[in-house]
C-alpha cells in the first residue's frame, strides 16, 4: 500500500500518486488494491477531484461491465507543469495545398 506523508484521504493519496506519475492510469480495482479501500468507495471518494479537474475518468470496456480508468486531470497537469498531447477524436483529411505554377522561360 502506498503512503504519502501528510495525505490522509483517498482523494489526496490518488492525486499525489498522479502528481508523481502523471502518465499512469489506474482502474477502480487498481485504486482499491493500491490504497486498501473497497471498490465501492472509490468513485464516491474521488468525485470532488474529478469535479475540480484534478483527476480524469473514462470508461473502458463494452456494455454494462465498463471499467472506470482514472488518470491525471487537466488541472493537475497544469499545476505540475506537464503537458499531455491532445488525442484527435477522428482522422480528418487535410486538403492538398494549391500548386503554385511559375512561368518558366527556356
Amino acid at each position: 500500500m502506498a503512503r504519502f506523508i501528510g495525505a490522509s484521504s483517498l482523494a489526496q493519496l490518488v492525486t499525489l500518486f498522479f502528481a508523481r506519475a502523471p502518465h499512469e492510469e489506474l482502474t477502480t480495482g487498481d485504486v482499491s488494491v493500491k490504497f486498501d479501500v473497497p471498490q465501492g468507495h472509490v468513485y464516491k471518494r474521488l468525485k470532488p477531484c474529478l469535479r475540480d479537474g484534478l483527476l480524469a475518468c473514462r470508461s473502458a470496456g463494452p456494455g454494462r461491465g465498463r471499467i472506470a480508468v482514472y488518470s491525471a486531470g487537466p488541472r493537475l497537469l497544469m499545476l505540475i507543469g506537464e503537458v499531455r498531447a491532445q488525442q484527435p477524436t477522428a482522422c480528418v483529411p487535410v486538403p492538398d495545398a494549391p500548386r503554385q505554377t511559375e512561368n518558366l522561360t527556356l
